[in-house]
Parts: structure tokens; sequence; C-alpha cells
């Protein structure tokens, strides 16, 4: 997959799990989002101004932290609801 694709794609993921508002343990899911939010803003620096190698560096630290937020989310929303 191309670099650039996988990056946007990251991004759109992010953007859906930032806006999910679980109601039960809000105050550690938004402190991983505002840690996994610094990563997304890095990842599209990258796709404006870095190399090809430079964002998929960029796009393994996202996905890497975005992955357990994404799950974290899913089982806090489907155990508790959302707000």
């Amino acid at each position: 997959m191309d670099p650039r694709d996988l990056a946007n794609k990251l991004l759109e993921e992010f953007s859906l799990v930032n806006r999910a508002r679980p109601r039960h343990n809000a105050v550690e899911v938004q402190i991983e989002k505002d840690a996994c939010n610094k990563w997304a803003n890095h990842l599209s620096r990258q796709l404006n101004w870095g190399s090809d190698n430079e964002i998929c560096e960029a796009c393994g630290q996202l996905e890497s932290r975005l992955t357990p937020l994404r799950e974290k989310v899913i089982l806090e929303i489907l155990k508790h609801g959302t707000v």
C-alpha cells in the first residue's frame, strides 16, 4: 500500500476514534486520545512535508498507539454506551 494512502486511512480512523465519547472511564480514554493526537498531528505534518520513509515511520508510530486505543474505545462503548 502506498504510504500516503495508509497515512490518510490512519488519520481518518483516528478521527473516528477521537469523536467517540464513551460514558464510562472517560478521563482515562481522553488522556489516551490526547497522546494519540500528538502522533496524528506528527503524521499529518509528515504527510505534507516528509519523504515516503518519514511518512512510513510516522504511520508505524500512530498505528502502534491507535490500535489499543480503538479497542479500548470500542469495548467501553459496547459495555457502557456513549454520552
